[in-house]
């Protein structure tokens, strides 16, 4: 399939697909949801998280069988092709259950461990994210690059614990980082944090135990951007790592040697 088939073939229904399970995201968002009544939000979340990475699934393979595919809510699904996508439906579906925008859909190419293209769309807040292998990032049809600040005290750090349970290591983390920056801020979804400090809005994003659909869009969108990421003792981002420190690749070796052994 793939001696055929140009990328940017590839590339097309992907981003179609993307935009439609965003939309759908829009249509069944509610602002007026409640954080009390938590149970309910988020079992009915994880329900329409599944439909929409079902939907998903089923126009790209209807599309390109070939290709392999890795969804948080499905696992992963074999096939023939050198190019895997990766899927994540709702990503921040703790904000989406309690009215919170701060979710996106995300969507990764990837060949040989590495995204070749990505796409993160947050429907609620107007932002969509967009970058191809050495071709620079994107919000919203426009080049971004993330921020030129060189010294730790004047930055604002994005930080969140994704599925770590031990309280002590978050705290941990906060602690060596925080006194050190202006701010630190937590937003709920690891793609849209990512994707602050790709367009300069944050000079970095220290997180833990991400899965490879929470990042793998964002990771690339960051680097395109002028960006840096590596696990947390400074090796260059693998699929396989959950301890993840985005920058704007001036201040990274500071955050790294922050957060080093943490």
């Amino acid at each position: 399939m793939d001696n055929i088939i140009d990328i940017d073939n590839l590339i097309k229904p992907l981003k179609a697909a993307a935009k439609i399970a965003a939309a759908d995201l829009t249509a069944h968002f509610s602002p007026a949801r409640r954080a009390d009544d938590r149970t309910f939000n988020k079992e009915a979340s994880v329900k329409i998280e599944r439909q929409i990475e079902n939907q998903f699934r089923e126009a790209i393979l209807k599309e390109f069988p070939d290709l392999k595919i890795i969804g948080e809510e499905q696992g992963y699904q074999n096939g023939n092709s050198e190019y895997t996508v990766v899927i994540d439906p709702l990503d921040g579906t703790g904000n989406f259950a309690n009215g919170n925008p701060f979710f996106a859909f995300c969507a990764a190419l990837m060949k040989d461990g590495e995204p070749v293209w990505g796409i993160v769309i947050a429907p609620m807040l107007g932002l969509e994210w967009e970058a191809k292998s050495g071709e620079g990032a994107a919000c919203n049809s426009k080049p971004i690059t993330v921020s030129r600040t060189n010294e730790l005290a004047g930055s604002y750090v994005l930080w969140c614990e994704g599925g770590c349970k031990i309280k002590k290591r978050t705290l941990d983390i906060y602690d060596a980082v925080y006194p050190r920056v202006t701010d630190m801020r937590k937003l709920g979804a690891a793609s849209i944090e990512a994707c602050f400090v790709a367009m300069g809005k944050a000079e970095g994003y220290v997180s833990t135990d991400l899965e490879i659909w929470d990042v793998a869009a964002a990771v690339l969108v960051t680097k395109e951007a002028g960006g840096r990421v590596s696990d947390h003792s400074g090796n260059d981002w693998k699929a396989s790592q959950s301890d993840i420190i985005f920058s704007n690749g001036l201040l990274h070796e500071n955050l790294v040697s922050l957060v080093r052994g943490k």
